[in-house]
């Protein structure tokens, strides 16, 4: 996660995935916490999930995967930045959700790859941030049937 002027200031090395299922088709849920334990991760592809591959995520309301970064405080409000938000003026935004994919095989869905810029703002679009960068996803063991 980059902030103002190139400064980094949050690394997400692992998060805990999940895929679920439902009537209207198969979720992704993608949540980590920053290494220094002060920033949460948290991007979804709702009932479009079908593959680890590339899905794009656009900027805006209700617009579908989306990404929300936030603040993990208990003192007080926490900021939240996401695709999903909006400044007061006209800027371009998009980025992607991509699984890797070593050597041309089909991805695991062990690698993704999160990035959105040129920037994700905040709710009260008074600042903004940077997302870029891989991380291992991290599922639940499936215990066998007994």
């Amino acid at each position: 996660m980059i902030g103002e002027e190139n400064t980094i200031i949050a690394t997400f090395t692992k998060a805990k995935c999940k895929v679920t299922k439902s009537g209207s088709g198969k979720s992704i849920f993608i949540k980590g916490r920053s290494t220094d334990g002060k920033y949460i991760l948290d991007a979804a592809i709702l009932h479009e999930f079908n593959d680890f591959k590339e899905y794009p995520v656009r900027q805006g309301p209700g617009q579908e995967p989306d990404i929300l970064l936030e603040t993990a405080t208990e003192t007080s409000p926490a900021t939240e930045w996401g695709s999903q938000f909006l400044p007061s003026f006209p800027v371009p935004g998009g980025g992607a959700i991509n699984f890797a994919k070593p050597n041309g095989k089909p991805g695991t869905g062990h690698l993704v790859g999160i990035g959105f810029g040129p920037a994700m703002w905040a709710r009260d679009g008074a600042s903004a941030v940077v997302l870029a960068g891989v991380l291992e996803c991290q599922y639940k063991k499936k215990r066998g049937k007994l």
